[in-house]
């Protein structure tokens, strides 16, 4: 029976241990995220008019039409659809992670520490009960970068075939999956005993598989120049204001920065002022996505082990750290914001070579004579990684569902209706665009509620001052709160007047 163990690929093992937790989370988080509601509309259209007007309605409409044909498939609810989908998704994101660790160096070890790293790491695991196309990207992106490490290793045209179809795949769910495409294959160079040919050979192979999927997205009535052109008008305007601010040594965020008079004599420099200054908001923000247990591993290895970081085995990896950062450094030039789950391929190909530096570390606690004390220590921040990832001390937001009864209960069809959360918009039936619903209410939102309006919203420091203010002015009426303590997240009032 022991043999019979032992002999079973941990890849397997992972994968269940993924499923299992998948479904934990999805039970213990039952109110979808703000974003599911986006992709079930859309998921709606594909169901209602086709695969067409789906990406004609929503650019990267792959992921909503997978939810929409699992629901042709099976009749089960497009949420529960996406969290199957989902599941999918990480099983592929845990098998590939552990297998381009294990193409770095092949022992069991090597490969029960990168199932634990990728089981446990909370910026990627606390988004398992999220409905969001990124882990299908991320899922996508590992097998590539699997792939290219297996071609850079083998040379075999089957595996740079393989890499390329999976960055198109991957671009399906985030179009950023193509800069890698170009990119990527620079890890080559320098990797094998004919360099150069091998990264000519590939960028080929990617114009010839470039042409071939085209030519496929033709044939299936897909509007790619539609599709290319409303991606980009989403970032045209912050393109457009960003080279404004930062090629005007005038302009207001010279001036913001600056002050009005030493502008004149440094506003020229407002670019590099922009470029270092948003660079350490981005390094902040990494570091915040890896988080303590793995900087403080990442501290350790580049004190300690930068052979192994930096052997030619992981280049690949490296290279996709590379061109992480800069597309990351790119958004937040142009947006001046970032979001955490943004960086996780970034942080993913850090963690990958990571697992060497942990690998090390174990044996040389083993002839260290505190033993017990850095195993405790490992110990301790594996517990901690596992409870920030998988456990959340948040409120049960059970509330959503009390309002949505009460609105049900309270209300009949002719209320007009005013609410900032789409759980409530959707649920109750009353909001026909639920997926444009926004948190952040405009300031005279209430003012200009017709009068007996039904307005239900969820508290939040931004809404505060517009209920206040509607209170004071006595513009509204309170009908109940959720839950009825003296912080509720959930109020209802009725617009007042004539």
């Amino acid at each position: 029976m022991n043999t019979k163990w032992r002999n079973i690929d941990i890849r397997t093992l992972a994968v269940l241990v993924s499923c299992v937790l998948c479904a934990w989370h999805v039970f213990a988080n039952p109110i979808p995220n703000a974003d599911a509601f986006s992709y079930v509309r859309t998921a709606t259209v594909y169901l209602d008019s086709g695969i067409a007007a789906a990406f004609s309605w929503y650019p990267s409409a792959t992921y909503p039409v997978l939810m929409g044909i699992l629901h042709q498939l099976t009749g089960i609810d497009l949420f529960a659809a996406g969290q199957l989908i989902n599941a999918a998704f990480y099983a592929l994101i845990v098998y590939a992670f552990i297998s381009i660790v294990v193409e770095f160096r092949n022992t069991q070890r090597v490969a029960l520490i990168a199932a634990a790293f990728i089981l446990i790491f909370p910026t990627l695991n606390e988004y398992r009960y999220y409905l969001i196309r990124d882990i299908g990207f991320l899922a996508f992106m590992l097998l590539a970068a699997l792939s290219l490490t297996r071609f850079a290793k083998f040379e075999k045209n089957l595996h740079a075939i393989a890499f390329i179809l999976l960055i198109f795949v991957a671009a399906l769910f985030r179009s950023e999956a193509l800069v890698y495409l170009p990119l990527a294959p620079i890890a080559l160079i320098g990797r094998t005993h004919q360099p150069w040919q091998l990264f000519l050979k590939l960028e080929l192979l990617m114009l010839g598989v470039a042409a071939c999927a085209l030519v496929l997205l033709f044939l299936l009535k897909i509007d790619v120049v539609n599709i290319l052109q409303r991606v980009l008008t989403v970032y045209w305007p912050f393109l457009r204001d960003a080279m404004a601010a930062i090629s005007d040594g005038d302009s207001a965020l010279s001036v913001a920065v600056f002050g009005e008079y030493a502008s004149n004599f440094s506003g020229q420099y407002i670019w590099l002022f922009m470029l270092t200054g948003l660079s350490s908001v981005l390094v902040a923000q990494l570091l915040n996505g890896l988080g303590v247990p793995v900087l403080l591993l990442l501290i350790y290895g580049f004190s300690q082990h930068r052979e192994d970081i930096f052997q030619k085995n992981t280049r690949v990896m490296l290279s996709y750290s590379g061109i992480a950062f800069a597309i990351l450094l790119g958004f937040l030039v142009l947006t001046r914001f970032i979001s955490t789950r943004y960086t996780m391929m970034f942080s993913l190909s850090v963690l990958a070579v990571l697992v060497l530096i942990l690998d090390n570390l174990l044996s040389r606690i083993q002839q260290m004579q505190r033993r017990k004390l850095a195993n405790g220590a490992l110990l301790f921040l594996f517990v901690f990684s596992a409870i920030d990832a998988h456990i959340s001390f948040g409120g049960s937001r059970n509330s959503l569902q009390s309002a949505v009864d009460w609105v049900a209960a309270n209300t009949d069809e002719r209320d007009a209706f005013l609410t900032n959360s789409r759980y409530i918009a959707y649920y109750s039936g009353k909001v026909e665009d639920y997926d444009e619903i926004s948190r952040y209410m405009a300031d005279d939102a209430i003012e200009n509620a017709q009068y007996g309006t039904i307005i239900v919203i969820m508290a939040s420091s931004s809404n505060d001052s517009i209920i206040e203010r509607s209170i004071e002015f006595q513009q509204v009426e309170a009908l109940a709160t959720f839950p009825q303590t003296d912080e509720p997240e959930v109020l209802i009032y009725r617009r007042l007047g004539n």
